[in-house]
């Protein structure tokens, strides 16, 4: 509720909600449907473009959480694809490093890290410098993808920080934000403008 800013990145399977809090509100924010879901396409397209080799969705989440990154791809880490041979239909299976995940997924990375430096760059000056002395807090199961916090450092300058169980902040936050229902719509329609988180 304080004057403070605050710059939070909620990255999830649908999508990417960037926002920079004060006052209790959004001061800035944007939000790109290019996210998780994403990858996970991507990678599907990749492995069998590269290797003739057809996976489902729910095989592309697994391979990106063991091994999918941001940067700094560890070509010793890989992950055993198990799909169906484009060509012949037949079961086979394929092993895949780590720098070939990043490359797979390297598109969706730029753009949300692309899409946070647009909401930095938007940001009001006495706010910017709360987040730099503070850092960027990101949330959402892409939070823990390798590389995302190193890279976003890299590109932005600003520490980042990986909240505690990243993949549980959004149903954490909704729990505690109906403590503050009642004083959000009192303050809906008064000097307030930004309480329309609700």
């Amino acid at each position: 509720m304080s004057p403070h800013g605050v710059m939070i990145v909620d990255m999830g399977a649908g999508n990417v909600d960037i926002a920079v809090m004060s006052l209790g509100g959004m001061s800035v924010s944007k939000t790109i449907k290019t996210a998780g879901n994403r990858m996970d396409e991507e990678i599907i397209k990749y492995v069998r473009r590269k290797h003739g080799l057809i996976i489902g969705k729910a095989m592309a989440r697994s391979c990106k959480e063991a091994i999918g990154c941001a940067a700094d791809a560890d070509e010793n880490k890989t992950f055993r694809l198990k799909g169906r041979d484009s060509l012949r239909g037949l079961p086979r299976a394929k092993e895949v490093n780590a720098a070939e995940m990043q490359e797979a997924i390297a598109d969706i990375t730029t753009i949300i890290i692309n899409a946070i430096i647009d909401v930095l760059e938007d940001t009001p000056p006495e706010l910017l410098g709360d987040i730099q002395m503070d850092g960027i807090m990101l949330t959402g199961g892409l939070a823990q993808l390798d590389g995302m916090k190193e890279r976003l450092e890299k590109e932005t300058g600003i520490t980042v920080h990986i909240a505690p169980d990243p993949s549980d902040c959004v149903v954490a936050g909704c729990f505690k934000a109906t403590e503050f229902i009642e004083e959000a719509e009192s303050q809906r329609s008064t000097l307030n403008p930004l309480m329309t988180v609700y």
